[in-house]
């Protein structure tokens, strides 16, 4: 039995490894580099049509570079490079890229959740982030109220959004009348 583990479990690394990378990223990130046929490929983030890939490669002395991301988009089937040479990638900055509007509507989210505290004074009146609010009686109530505002904006079908928009009222009341304990 333990004979058959490491070869089952290096063989299903192995079949994840190939499911990110079948899809033509890879190709595409070797297509810009100047020995193509050294790249090893780390990691890999996706959201949406947007994938971050983790690789090291030779540079032209011959030695590896260090590990870098690249961010790819695929539109019609086809990838392209947006962004090349990163030294991090977060899915929140795939995000970014996908979804410009729903960062905006985010900020607008945590600048409610932000005004409501300071109206009643359970944060700092100078505070613009819940960060100003560490250690405060009221710091996982706004943080829990800035992940629900996240959630109502992110939900995709109208009774995920409706379900979020119920717990971020909920949150807001308590708010109202300055219960931060749970």
């Amino acid at each position: 039995m333990k004979n058959l583990l490491l070869p089952t479990l290096l063989l299903a690394l192995t079949a994840c490894d190939k499911a990110v990378f079948d899809d033509g990223a890879r190709a595409e990130v070797r297509r810009h580099l100047k020995d193509p046929d050294s790249a090893v490929f780390e990691e890999a983030i996706s959201y949406k049509n947007f994938t971050c890939i983790k690789y090291n490669a030779k540079n032209s002395f011959g030695g590896y570079a260090g590990a870098s991301w690249t961010v790819l988009k695929q539109q019609g089937g086809s990838w392209s490079i947006v962004k090349s040479d990163e030294s991090y990638c977060y899915e929140t900055s795939l995000q970014t890229l996908a979804e410009p509007e729903k960062v905006a509507e985010k900020e607008q989210s945590d600048e409610r959740v932000m005004a409501a505290l300071r109206e009643r004074q359970l944060v700092p009146p100078d505070a613009t982030d819940m960060h100003a609010a560490l250690g405060k009686p009221c710091y996982i109530l706004g943080m829990d109220l800035i992940v629900a505002g996240h959630a109502v904006v992110d939900a995709d079908d109208p009774a995920t959004k409706a379900r979020h928009q119920a717990k971020y009222d909920e949150l807001m009341a308590r708010v109202a009348k300055r219960q931060c304990e749970t």
